[in-house]
Parts: structure tokens; sequence; C-alpha cells
């Protein structure tokens, strides 16, 4: 998982990245809701939706990593130990992901999504979003699904 201010992608990123970065900053400033592909190896999700302060989805993804990003609101992003958490959901392909619930003993960390940051999460990076940093607030995320190819076959 990586957690940093998006003028920094080309730390983490080859320069062919540069068209992700492109659909971000399009969608943030016109957002369009749906799902729209970048290229053949990467499409984006832009919704919006209110966080919450109950429980939510704890999931992890097999093989696309999610670029997540906010454009407008806070949203609190927890990280768990896959260890410490029950599997409740086996892995569909239909959706690339795994769905989990707390054991009780479920060691985790937060970090806070806000305009100008991002969130990479790779597959076995187990977390749930939607979760209210303060008081529930209407946010528009843009989510870029990269199929993890991307970043274990390059050149």
């Amino acid at each position: 998982m990586i957690h940093d201010f998006l003028s920094n992608w080309r730390l983490y990123f080859p320069v062919d990245f540069e068209v992700v970065m492109r659909a971000v900053e399009s969608h943030a400033q016109t957002p369009q809701w749906g799902e729209f592909p970048i290229n053949d190896w990467a499409y984006v999700k832009v919704m919006t939706y209110s966080t919450k302060t109950a429980d939510h989805t704890i999931e992890s993804h097999m093989n696309w990593v999610d670029l997540q990003v906010v454009s407008s609101g806070i949203e609190q992003i927890d990280l768990y130990a896959p260890g410490d958490l029950i599997q409740s959901r086996a892995y569909s392909g239909d959706d690339d992901c795994i769905f989990y619930q707390t054991s009780g003993a479920d060691r985790r960390s937060s970090v806070l999504l806000t305009p100008g940051m991002f969130g990479l999460f790779f597959p076995g990076d187990v977390h749930k979003t939607q979760i209210a940093a303060k008081e529930p607030q209407e946010i528009i995320k843009i989510v870029i699904k990269i199929k993890y190819e991307f970043f274990t076959h390059r050149k």
C-alpha cells in the first residue's frame, strides 16, 4: 500500500502511467459517473457516496491494483493484517474480491484520503473504504483499476 500526494506519482510509476494520471485529473475536474476504459491495462470508476460510521465491507483483490483518489471530501480507509481476519466470502473473479470480517484481534492502521492525495492498494492489501473521518459526508471518488501485470511484467 502506498499513500502519498498525487504530485509525487513519478516516484512510484513509469512514464507510461501518465495516461492514468490524466484520467484522474480529467475526472476530478469534471466528474462523469460510471466506468470508463483508459487502455488495455486500466479503467476508471467514478462514483459519489456518503461515508459511513457503521461497518462496511473489508476486502482485498487478486488481479487488480486500486489507485484511489477523492476529488471532494475526506475518506478514512482502514488497512488490516490479513491473518487477523476471517474470510467471509471466497475469491470471486466477477468482482476480483475476497471479503472478510473481523475476528476481534484486528490489528489495523488508518489513512485519510483528501483531495490531492492517493492510496494505492495492491493484491493482498486488505482494506475497508467508505469510512467517515469524523462525520459522514458526501465524497466524489475516483478509482483507477490497474491490472497487476502492469507492475509485475515490466521490461
